[in-house]
């Protein structure tokens, strides 16, 4: 569960500081206040990049030549020691009553200001250690993928000394960064203790064209510790190229699904990523037909070691994915797991079958980097069928399978983000998506314009946002 966040310099945000509700919070304000982005600080905490934009630099506020976000997170047990939110209708929302929409609901005239210096998190993180303590010297850790492809240095391959007057990893007075900042101050609204279990700080932090990352006070070598401990995903109002756009984002998210369930996943997946970067090389340097058939066989071993466990995910994930979409959208809808090469042939003899096309093209052209997740609506591609709101809550519908899924395997709850939840859907499909969204037990964090879009979600603190300042809502 993520219990407080710290920001600073990422898009509009100089610097925040929020902590959040056990359950749900709420954050209101107009258009390009930071509510998106907001949100999307944490979705890089625990993917390793933004769901808007693939450049990091674009994330940089301007001026700033660093960006860092530090969070604490509360183990759980498992998702079902908090049981879902009261539905939509028992809270007053319906699709039959639509006052909600239409009432008048701004900020709250009594605001306690909660923005303070985002920095003071260093320390927790465990970026003002003295020199000799530092992390990892091992390559750059690599998340493909649903994790977030990001190479993350090590705090000795960024030059950390942190000793007494340092300013920053580098140690020089003119970084940006500063020393010696507190700890976390403020306890409230933490959840209740768990024998044996404490808060682990982690952050992240981008400057000078590269990305590092700490644990409880140790440099790590990759994101995927930190997305481990972070389950995260968002409803955003462009979730609808899920469906309209290619495989990239699909198989993504497929993976995110698998990477949490299968502890196994992460390590197979970075065999075969390897293996494909060199038989790639091997096929751009028109190397021996030896040097490629032996990439071809870890591409095989680890390759179909992947494909096995995304088949296991999504023929557990597909009843919560119907039973989700006969409640949102009704009919026959339901996907089909495309694994990237034929599906009465062994990867191995696929890759054997396809080394002429390789070849030619210079690059691997079956295997599991290639799968793909078909939407279908009463057996037709859902994309031919469907609008651009149903498109919505298609895409939601497998993101909240995912989460119902996790549910039933009883693991910790996952933080579920909804960027201004109204966009693009009428008052009938927004009180099914809220009712569903409901029955889930997930710590929600909800952005809207005005304070009444947040109705019938539980939230028990809300913050009000203008100019990328935040301030608690009291």
């Amino acid at each position: 569960m993520l219990t407080r966040i710290d920001i600073e310099n990422f898009r509009c945000i100089e610097t925040a500081c929020l902590e959040f509700d056990a359950r749900a919070t709420g954050i209101i304000g107009a258009n390009a206040s930071g509510k998106t982005s907001l949100l999307e600080a944490i979705y890089f905490l625990g993917h390793g990049r933004s769901f808007r934009s693939q450049a990091r630099d674009k994330l940089l506020r301007s001026g700033a030549d660093h960006f860092r976000i530090v969070a604490r997170l509360y183990p759980e047990r498992r998702s079902n020691d908090i049981g879902p939110l009261p539905r939509c209708d028992e809270a007053g929302i319906t699709s039959q009553d639509p006052s909600w929409m239409t009432e008048g609901a701004g900020p709250q005239d009594s605001i306690k200001d909660s923005t303070r210096d985002a920095a003071s998190a260093v320390r927790d993180a465990g970026w003002d250690q003295v020199a000799g303590v530092a992390g990892p010297t091992s390559r750059a850790g690599l998340v493909e993928d649903g994790l977030g492809r990001i190479p993350v240095k090590s705090t000795t391959d960024f030059g950390c000394s942190m000793g007494a007057g340092s300013n920053g990893p580098a140690g020089g007075s003119g970084s940006g960064y500063k020393a010696g900042w507190p700890t976390f101050e403020s306890d409230a609204n933490r959840a209740p203790d768990i024998p044996g279990q404490r808060e682990i700080v982690a952050g992240i932090e981008y400057a000078g064209g590269a990305t590092r990352a700490h644990v409880a006070g140790r440099g790590v070598g990759g994101i995927s510790e930190i997305a481990a401990m972070l389950p995260i995903q968002v409803i955003d109002p462009g979730i609808h190229r899920l469906i309209e756009e290619g495989s990239v984002r699909r198989r993504r998210l497929m993976d995110w699904g698998v990477f949490h369930v299968e502890h196994e996943f992460l390590g197979l997946w970075r065999r075969y990523h390897r293996a494909l970067v060199q038989r790639n090389a091997a096929l751009k340097t028109t190397a021996s037909l030896e040097v490629i058939s032996a990439w071809e066989q870890e591409l095989e071993k680890a390759g179909s070691a992947v494909n096995t466990l995304r088949v296991a995910y999504i023929e557990r994930l597909a009843p919560y994915f119907e039973q989700i979409t006969a409640r949102l959208i009704g009919g026959d809808v339901r996907f089909v797991y495309r694994q990237g090469w034929a599906a009465d042939q062994d990867l191995g003899v696929a890759l054997q079958a396809s080394r002429a096309r390789d070849l030619r093209l210079k690059s691997t052209q079956v295997g599991p980097h290639r799968a793909d997740l078909a939407f279908l609506i009463d057996g037709e591609p859902a994309r031919d069928r469907v609008s651009r709101g149903q498109q919505k809550m298609l895409a939601a519908a497998f993101i909240l399978s995912q989460l119902a899924l996790r549910v039933a395997e009883q693991a910790p709850r996952a933080c579920l983000m909804l960027d201004d939840p109204a966009a693009e859907l009428d008052v009938d499909n927004l009180g099914k998506l809220l009712t569903v969204i409901a029955d889930i037990p997930a710590q929600l964090i909800v952005t809207s314009v005005h304070q009444r879009g947040l109705r019938g979600l539980g939230v028990a603190r809300m913050f009000h946002v203008e100019q990328g300042r935040f301030r608690t809502m009291v």
